[in-house]
């Protein structure tokens, strides 16, 4: 959903892969894709040329369609759309219909600074596992509809899914709810992080960003990606990067690693750092020295009563621009 130069218009690309798994050619096929609004009125119609697709072969096919002024999903209002795309043989019978809903937004960095639909956003944000009291890992939609209006009612806007992808269904309910997500691959090497530095591991450290990003990248609410956390810094969390930029060029990277930066990520932290250390080694840093904007997606660890300055932490995102 690229927007204009004013942030009010937008140019809607559709990117599809038709597959023909059976063992004879599939002939004049068209795609036709229909953009509802949240009324359920349709907002555009839009339909490819009609082609073919041999036997066993995948065919990729492009949709562009401009959308005048089309109302911006952000927390403060995750506006949805939704989004149907239909595969019709040359008779025009539909063989198959996939849908969901989508958002218009685009993210950008300018000068230390992290923009979305042309504004600087500041991240109230929170790490949540995939955690139940009874279920275990297994969390219903209750209990994640109960911690997402818990979020809101204290003005909580983002989330980091540490240390792992969550469920589709949190997904879908942060899209609707308008909660910033940090989609976090799910590699953790911790006291092996030497495999980061092993390009026998790399495979697999691509296949997890791979999985992550092809599943998820459609969803409103994944602001920006992570490249895992604590598996050290070694050339594997590039080729994580790398990995998923081929599935989405749309958003940026950061890592939840333990050094000050990681050389391939696009929004630093550090972590866990002093107030005074934060300051002069991050927020007055000139953009020439370091054009990134900066993120804790790790400052206050709350176990026991450890819960304490806050404020102080607040007073430095809110006070410098590079801050998110």
């Amino acid at each position: 959903t690229d927007l204009d130069g004013d942030f009010r218009d937008a140019m809607l690309t559709l990117n599809t892969e038709i597959s023909n798994f059976s063992g004879q050619g599939a002939e004049d096929y068209t795609l036709r894709a229909t953009l509802h609004d949240g009324n359920k009125k349709t907002i555009k119609t839009i339909s490819s040329e009609r082609f073919s697709v041999p036997a066993g072969e995948s065919r990729k096919i492009s949709l562009d369609e401009a959308i005048e002024n089309p109302l911006l999903w952000s927390a403060e209002h995750p506006s949805l759309y939704h989004l149907t795309i239909e595969l019709l043989s040359s008779s025009g019978t539909v063989l198959e219909v996939v849908g969901g809903r989508i958002g218009f937004k685009e993210t950008e960095i300018r000068d230390q600074v992290f923009y979305l639909n042309g504004k600087p956003v500041k991240l109230n944000g929170i790490n949540s596992h995939m955690q139940h009291p009874v279920l275990g890992h297994t969390m219903d939609e209750e209990t994640i509809r109960k911690d997402m209006d818990l979020f809101k009612q204290f003005n909580i806007n983002c989330v980091r899914t540490s240390h792992y992808p969550p469920v589709t269904r949190y997904l879908e309910l942060a899209d609707e709810y308008g909660i910033y997500i940090v989609d976090e691959t799910g590699d953790e090497a911790h006291a092996t992080q030497q495999v980061s530095d092993n390009k026998e591991w790399e495979a697999m450290y691509r296949e997890r960003a791979r999985k992550m990003v092809l599943r998820d990248r459609n969803h409103s609410s994944v602001l920006f990606w992570s490249a895992g956390n604590e598996s050290g810094e070694g050339t594997n969390i590039c080729a994580v990067i790398d990995e998923g930029k081929k599935y989405d060029a749309t958003r940026f990277w950061m890592y939840g690693g333990n050094d000050f930066s990681h050389p391939c990520e696009e929004i630093i932290g550090p972590r866990y750092p002093k107030i005074d250390d934060l300051i002069s080694e991050v927020m007055l840093i000139p953009t020439a020295e370091d054009p990134r904007p900066s993120f804790l997606d790790e400052y206050l660890a709350v176990t026991g009563n450890g819960g304490g300055a806050l404020d102080d932490y607040w007073d430095v995102f809110t006070k410098y621009p590079r801050s998110m």
